[in-house]
């Protein structure tokens, strides 16, 4: 694809594309901070759970990090959550029966 044809209707040199890799489950939430805020995303990829940040401008953010290594099997769920600008990220595994969570904050 060359660069001045368009996908979506957003042409490829656009700076506000971001495409993360292929993931199974993906989860947003706003950093509920009373203003004109970003938000948290969690994307649960077949090999484990990771968390980035799109700022306000929904042009930049941080991440994706990996947060949990982990092998996706059917059943397995997780959640993103936040409390006054900082989030937690859990992640079930239905092979353990087991919970992990993670809390971060972003300023």
């Amino acid at each position: 694809m060359q660069q001045s044809e368009e996908k979506e209707g957003v042409p490829q040199t656009d700076p506000r594309r971001f495409e993360a890799p292929p993931f199974v489950h993906g989860h947003a939430i706003s950093d509920a901070t009373g203003g004109p805020g970003g938000a948290g995303v969690a994307l649960l990829y077949s090999n484990g759970l990771s968390f980035m940040y799109v700022n306000t401008d929904g042009t930049t953010h941080l991440g994706p990090s990996s947060v949990f290594a982990h092998t996706f099997a059917d059943g397995d769920v997780m959640n993103i959550m936040n409390f006054n600008g900082s989030f937690g990220v859990s992640l079930y595994s239905a092979a353990s029966h087991s919970t992990q969570t993670a809390a971060s904050g972003c300023q």
